[in-house]
């Protein structure tokens, strides 16, 4: 009686394990992958089925930072962070196509002094000069976030003065 039952359980175990594989191997770059490998690994390639997922979407490229100092006479009168640090859309799509025009004005000066600086100046009226400084992210490697280094440490790098502007009347209007 208690040979069947343990026969029963590490057939059990052996169909769950099979089926942890299944579920767990395409996917090599996911945390649980990593972790198992040692003991995964060798049992996919016994099946023939090593194989990871190929996804041929586009790199979600490199996240771009923006911060605007506006300034009047040059006293700091606010700061905006581009994108907003707060997802204030219902809507994610909403939130990614601002992100990707923001992105798409960053690649270069003209497209922050014709996009950006005109759009800041007619939200404070008020500013005579806004200040714009980029900081560009990068996406952390598992090994660093295993480490337990904090995901903010890692994405921030240092900020330099991008681009000045000067708030015109032509641009407030």
């Amino acid at each position: 009686m208690n040979f069947k039952r343990g026969v029963r359980a590490l057939g059990v175990l052996a169909i769950l394990f099979h089926c942890a594989v299944i579920l767990t191997v395409p996917n090599r770059e996911s945390f649980i992958t990593q972790a198992l490998g040692p003991i995964v690994l060798p049992y996919a390639n016994l099946i023939s089925m090593n194989m990871a997922w190929q996804f041929f979407s586009p790199d979600p490229g490199i996240p771009i930072y923006m911060t605007a100092q506006i300034q009047k006479n040059s006293e700091d009168i606010a700061e905006e962070q581009l994108p907003p640090e707060k997802d204030e859309y219902f809507f994610r799509t909403f939130y990614d196509r601002r992100t990707f025009s923001l992105r798409f004005a960053a690649k270069n000066p003209a497209g922050i002094q014709e996009l950006v600086i005109p759009w800041l100046c007619r939200k404070y009226p008020e500013a005579t000069s806004v200040v714009v400084s980029k900081t560009i992210a990068s996406i952390p490697s598992l090994d660093s976030v295993r480490a337990g280094k904090k995901l903010n440490e890692l994405l921030k790098s240092p900020s330099m003065d991008f681009v000045r502007g000067t708030c015109t009347e032509e641009l407030v209007e």
